[in-house]
């Protein structure tokens, strides 16, 4: 199939390219549901695949539909926290780094200071000394 025109349901995987395996052994059941879209006076019916065993296949409630439905509802809720939750993350790690490099800059500039004060310190003794021995 190209796309999601049949999405995986119970034991049922999907790969890449949108291609549906079983993961587990079983027989084939389609199942659909429908669900109100963002449109008004629309709705989403959405196909998918089931692998279940012999004995579950002729009693495959509808419950069973809308449970996959909102399962995958929270999947991605889920997933989408776990977004934020890495992208916060993400930020909290850059500003550390911020920080660090700007400790770095400042120590390197008091470090700086401090041999540019010796220097001159240093120099102003060598004038001393030649202006001693005249």
């Amino acid at each position: 199939q190209r796309g999601t025109k049949f999405h995986p349901g119970l034991n049922v995987g999907m790969g890449r390219d949108h291609t549906l395996f079983a993961l587990a052994e079983g027989k084939v059941k389609f199942s659909r549901t429908v669900r109100p879209s963002v449109k008004r006076h629309s709705r989403k019916v959405r196909k998918f695949v089931n692998i279940l065993p012999e004995e579950e296949y002729h009693a495959f409630p509808k419950e069973i539909e809308e449970d996959m439905y909102d399962t995958r509802l929270r999947l991605k809720q889920h997933r989408l926290e776990q977004k934020a939750k890495d992208r916060a993350t993400l930020e909290h790690e850059r500003a550390e780094f911020k920080e660090k490099i700007e400790q770095y800059r400042q120590n390197e500039k008091s470090e700086r200071e401090a041999r540019v004060a010796a220097f001159k310190e240093k120099m102003a003794a060598k004038e001393m000394q030649a202006a001693d021995a005249k």
